[in-house]
C-alpha cells in the first residue's frame, strides 16, 4: 500500500509532508498587508530524518492490512512506531482498544481493525460524559489507522 501525503503525528518529525518535496524545494508564496502586495520566495527542508522517518513509516505500512489484521499484530505494528518515534506512548497504547471483554481470548484472530475502530469513535460520540479530548483522541487514532491502512 502507498501513504500519500503522510501525515506525521510525532513531535519528533519537523515537517508535514504533503505531495513530494525533494530536500531542498522552493515554495512560492504571496505576502500580502493592505498597503503593499510582495512576493517572495521560501525554502523548505526536509531533514534526512524527516524523509527517513516517511520511508519508516511506509515500510511499516506495508506489512499490515488493517482491515484483517489480529490483535497481536496491532499491537506489534504500534510497537513498531512508537520504536521508530513516529508516534508517541499515548498513541501506541490507544492503537489497540479490545473489542470486547474476552479479548484475551481472541489475540490471533482476524478482524477489520479500521471498522472496530470506527464504531468505537461512534460509540464515544453517542455516550454521555466523554471528554472533548477522548473523542478527539479516538478521531486522530482513527485517521492515523486509516493513513497505515
Amino acid at each position: 500500500m502507498q501513504v500519500n501525503g503522510a501525515q506525521y503525528y510525532s513531535s519528533q518529525i519537523d515537517v508535514v509532508q504533503k505531495g513530494n518535496l525533494s530536500p531542498k524545494s522552493t515554495v512560492p508564496s504571496t505576502l500580502s498587508t493592505p498597503a503593499t502586495t510582495k512576493s517572495t520566495a521560501d525554502t523548505v527542508s526536509i531533514s534526512t530524518a524527516g524523509l527517513s522517518a516517511e520511508q519508516r513509516w511506509q515500510e511499516i505500512a506495508d506489512k499490515y492490512d488493517l482491515t484483517n489484521v489480529t490483535a497481536n499484530e496491532v499491537t506489534t505494528m504500534a510497537k513498531e512506531l512508537y520504536d521508530n518515534k513516529l508516534i508517541s506512548a499515548t498513541e501506541m497504547f490507544d492503537m489497540y482498544v479490545p473489542e470486547d471483554i474476552n479479548f484475551h481470548l481472541n489475540l490471533d484472530t482476524k478482524r477489520d481493525h479500521i471498522e472496530n475502530m470506527t464504531n468505537r469513535l461512534t460509540g464515544l460520540n453517542n455516550a454521555e460524559g466523554i471528554s472533548r479530548e477522548s473523542i478527539e483522541q479516538a478521531t486522530k487514532i482513527l485517521e492515523m489507522l486509516k493513513d497505515l491502512g
